[in-house]
């Protein structure tokens, strides 16, 4: 019998590989500071002079740095080792400028003059340190909770060249004054295709910033409805993927109701998007929820629609819609707080659904039985068969929606269920949804708080056999988690 070769006998090139396979696998755990997390960079250099020799001829393992407030006050000599050590490569920056109070109390922060004076100085040398690095960015998310911090770090990027860079996302915790300060992009980023911002003033950016964009994510901002419209018209040809989150249209009625064109949109969010008029008081919703059927008819690859809304965008969405409004769609992913039939109205108005996902806080009970009652009658999405049930479900509920889709021949081919759910279906129940032949998956994740906002998307990249990615999804203010669980966040 041949025995394995323990790690210390493995060849350099295979110990290489194996290094390196595992970073990739979980390099969202990566952290630049002291710690004991045993998938850090740092702790694979520490290990033994053998592997430290190994880890620093990797540059891929330096080459994702993360810059969070648990950082040393040596923390620009750590910057410029992760520098060093990457070599060439394009860098992945994660900038995370608050206190570890905040991380942990959020409220409990210290002030500005505080922080300005002990903390942001180790902060503002790391910044410094990596713009002049530019040339190798490639992906970047800041998360600031100062508004001065913010307007810095965003100034210091003015002329900047960044010719890699593809993803750049901000957030400030802080309002930005738009009236005075100026923090419009002002670099240039040829290949920027993903944009995340909630800070107003950059989306007064040139046009030019916006060309190549093929995923915007606006996010707890308050803009004017023509300036929406101007960003929307220069990505009209690139766009993609649109989230607006949280979003206040100021003067919505200017919107031009006219089609909009967007030939490549294929996923639109809309998650607690209000009109108010210019004094900040809420004004009717009839002109937003005009626009959005516009949209949508001017989006034949639409394929996602994700909504998240109150009872008064709802029923003016169904008075400005119909069924043939969004008839290429073939996802929703749905979450209301409204609990009148108006709620199943809207959601007869997606024809030709192939995956319905209900999301808290969703009245689900109401929600299945009337996809039950309207099955019977064979009025129902004829091509219906994925059904992810994101709040608590009743076992007897799920047996009678199943059944009645089988017995129009549309049957539910994979059903994905809560946690709570999957744990209180009784073993005769689970046996009678075997017998229908569908398929069981829990539901990713935990449950998505109310205010949330993003995409719906796998943790896993099975083209590349590793993490999906995207620097911003489920980053909260004060806890900073695997940047790529599955949210609507």
């Amino acid at each position: 019998m041949a025995y394995l070769a323990t790690i210390h006998d493995l060849p350099e090139d295979i110990l290489l590989k194996v290094m390196d396979a595992s970073h990739v696998h979980r390099f969202p755990h990566c952290r630049l500071y002291n710690s004991s997390t045993p998938d850090s960079p740092v702790t694979l250099a520490q290990v033994c002079r053998r592997w430290r020799q190994s880890a620093l001829a990797l540059p891929s393992l330096w080459s994702c740095i993360h810059v969070t407030p648990e950082l040393s006050s040596g923390c620009d000599d750590m910057v410029d080792a992760y520098l060093s050590r990457s070599g060439y490569l394009p860098l992945t920056i994660v900038f995370i400028c608050h206190t570890t109070a905040f991380k942990e109390h959020p409220g409990w922060d210290v002030g500005w003059e505080e922080f300005e004076s002990t903390i942001w100085p180790r902060f503002k040398r790391s910044w410094d340190h990596l713009v002049l690095q530019q040339s190798r960015w490639k992906h970047c998310a800041i998360y600031s909770l100062y508004a001065e911090a913010s307007v810095y770090l965003i100034q210091s990027l003015d002329r900047a060249i960044f010719p890699q860079l593809e993803h750049f996302g901000v957030t400030s915790y802080s309002e930005v004054d738009e009236d005075t300060t100026d923090c419009t992009l002002k670099f240039f980023a040829p290949a920027l295709t993903h944009f995340r911002t909630d800070i107003v003033p950059t989306l007064h950016s040139s046009s030019e910033f916006f060309q190549n964009l093929t995923e915007l994510k606006l996010s707890k901002v308050t803009i004017e409805a023509g300036l929406l419209a101007r960003i929307l018209a220069s990505v009209s040809s690139t766009l993609t993927v649109l989230v607006l989150a949280e979003v206040l249209v100021v003067r919505p009625h200017t919107i031009t109701l006219t089609p909009m064109t967007i030939r490549r949109l294929r996923y639109i969010a809309l998650c607690m998007v209000h009109g108010v008029d210019p004094a900040g008081s809420p004004v009717v919703q009839i002109s937003i929820t005009s626009f959005v059927p516009l949209l949508c008819q001017g989006s034949p690859e639409l394929r996602t629609f994700h909504l998240s809304c109150d009872g008064e965008f709802l029923m003016n969405l169904c008075n400005s819609s119909t069924k043939s409004t969004f008839k290429q769609v073939e996802r929703l992913e749905y979450a209301t707080t409204h609990r009148e039939r108006s709620a199943w109205v809207l959601l007869t108005r997606f024809t030709s659904l192939r995956e319905l996902y209900l999301l808290q806080p969703i009245d689900i009970s109401f929600v299945l039985d009337q996809i039950t009652r309207e099955s019977y009658s064979m009025a129902s999405w004829r091509h219906l068969h994925t059904l992810a049930i994101q709040g608590e479900a009743k076992g007897s509920t799920l047996l009678k929606l199943l059944q009645a889709r089988a017995r129009i021949g549309c049957p539910i081919r994979k059903l994905v269920l809560g946690q709570e759910t999957l744990s209180r279906l009784t073993p005769s129940v689970r046996d009678s949804i075997q017998g229908f032949g569908v398929e069981v998956m829990p539901y990713p994740g935990q449950p998505v708080p109310p205010d949330s906002s993003g995409l719906t998307i796998l943790a896993w990249d099975t083209d590349r056999d590793r993490p999906a990615f995207v620097p911003w999804n489920n980053t909260y203010l004060w806890d900073f988690e695997d940047q790529f669980k599955n949210n609507i966040g």
